[in-house]
């Protein structure tokens, strides 16, 4: 009973210490797998399947940082071009943003002209026979002048938007 006690005490002993490195190596994997790609992997000083599984999860180890390295610096790639993307779309936006404002106030510049001329050009085709020379040339005045004033402001709607 003794001898079969002793035996197996051995036998213990060496299937431990064969299957230390398997778990250390597990530990490391476990390690690695929670995301510590600094964790040590320790070295076997047996030739067979121990220290293939070291070489494996060194080698998956280094896939994985440099991975992850790759990553980051597409990341980083990303964040600069999303960041430029927000800039031009914010510079387009206060673009459109003066451009309306722009087409606005010469809209409006242009409104008191051009109902000049209709009020004038309304006159001269209802009072055409009653007009006076004097007021005849008045009106013409008044409406080449106002055709005058709604030109150079489309003058400048031309010129401008390019100065926007």
């Amino acid at each position: 009973m003794a001898g079969v006690l002793v035996i197996i005490i051995v036998l213990f002993l060496i299937i431990a210490r064969h299957l230390r490195p398997i778990h250390q190596l597990a530990d490391a994997a476990q390690s690695i797998a929670d995301g510590d790609m600094n964790t040590h992997i320790p070295h076997t000083h047996y030739k067979h399947e121990s220290a293939r599984l070291q070489l494996s999860l060194k080698k998956m180890q280094g896939s994985l940082k440099a991975y992850l390295n790759e990553m980051q610096q597409k990341q980083a790639a990303l964040s600069t071009h999303n960041a430029e993307l927000q800039k031009a779309y914010n510079e387009a936006k206060a673009y459109e943003k003066k451009k309306t404002k722009f087409l606005n106030d010469m809209t409006n510049k242009m409104a008191a002209p051009v109902q000049l001329v209709c009020r004038h050009t309304d006159s001269i085709c209802r009072d055409y026979a009653y007009l006076s020379d004097n007021e005849m040339a008045a009106l013409q005045t008044d409406i080449m002048h106002s055709t005058d004033e709604i030109t150079e402001l489309l003058d400048q709607l031309i010129k401008e938007p390019a100065g926007l």
